[in-house]
């Protein structure tokens, strides 16, 4: 099977982005959408793949992790102990010759996290098959192309030296804020 695509997007609401999104997909097998802000009742579908997400109460921030049907998946038990500003998305992807795990996350912006929270985030206590974390977390690294490092940027990247991972961010910036950014860390794996 050939290597998975990943598209990483904060949307900042799907609701008026749905058309833009539906062109964009096509290119991926797996796309990662963060801040969906989508009530519970609305659905969000594209031909051809599964939704799998997350909600808040109160439309803000939420997770969809749409995957193409040709990937068989396992939805794995989130760690709902990580932090109230944390949303998590856990998936196993069974049809490669080594299973791996999907783990989508969001953070709200605001709230300085601890190492040990970070941590939990970065833990994946459900199996040992290799974890790629992607998704919005709100800490900025001038590591991951940020201008400027912040606290929670600076917790996160030591916690992801802890845990031998890998950014991999392609030297781009958001379209939208140059602060803004989806990541993508990966195991220090040869051959990546």
């Amino acid at each position: 099977m050939a290597p998975v695509t990943i598209l990483v997007w904060n949307c900042r609401g799907i609701r008026n982005k749905k058309e833009e999104l539906a062109m964009r997909i096509g290119n991926y097998d797996i796309a990662v959408i963060t801040e969906t802000k989508q009530p519970k009742n609305a659905p969000i579908y594209f031909t051809g793949y599964k939704t799998y997400r997350t909600d808040n109460l109160d439309s803000k921030g939420g997770i969809a992790m749409v995957i193409h049907n040709r990937l068989e998946f396992d939805i794995l038990k989130c760690q709902k102990d990580t932090h109230e500003s944390v949303e998590r998305l856990d998936i196993t992807i069974k049809n490669f010759s080594e299973k791996v795990n999907i783990v989508a996350v969001y953070r709200r912006p605001g709230i300085r996290l601890s190492k040990s929270t970070w941590r939990k985030i970065f833990t994946n206590n459900e199996n040992t098959y290799k974890t790629y974390y992607v998704g919005d977390f709100n800490a900025h690294n001038t590591i991951w192309n940020c201008g400027d490092t912040d606290r929670n940027g600076e917790n996160m990247c030591e916690i992801m030296c802890e845990r031998d991972l890998v950014c991999y961010n392609e030297d781009t910036k958001s379209r939208m804020v140059t602060g803004l950014l989806g990541l993508r860390l990966l195991p220090n794996y040869n051959g990546l």
